[in-house]
């Protein structure tokens, strides 16, 4: 279970029918091959949680009654998550997932896209 500590960033909370839903931005670890060397290496990852209207303690997505890791473009979670909570906030969820180092500005991409075949 996840701790107030341990949350990075949350969404505002979205209602959809009689749960509050938000999805967090929490530090976690993968393995990379650094050196030929297979190393832990810190990140950070998206869940999202839903409680009861009126509950203070927040469950995680996979307990939802009706939650299937096979059902891939839903996973059995209501189908409004993504436009209720990840769309109107996906620029401060991708900010919290790749932070700039001190002083780093944000890499733009170029006005108009290189072409390659251009004469």
């Amino acid at each position: 279970m996840t701790t107030t500590a341990d949350v990075l960033y949350a969404t505002p909370v979205a209602l959809i029918g009689k749960h509050e839903w938000r999805l967090i931005v929490t530090p976690s670890t993968t393995l990379e091959l650094v050196n030929g060397t297979w190393t832990q290496v810190p990140c950070r990852v998206t869940a999202y949680e839903y409680r009861r209207i009126g509950d203070t303690i927040w469950h995680p997505a996979r307990h939802w009654p009706t939650y299937n890791h096979n059902d891939g473009c839903f996973a059995g979670l209501p189908r409004t998550l993504g436009p209720k909570v990840y769309d109107s906030h996906e620029a401060a969820i991708k900010a919290a997932l790749n932070p700039l180092p001190p002083g780093a500005a944000p890499v733009t991409p170029p006005a108009q896209p290189f072409d390659l075949f251009a004469a």
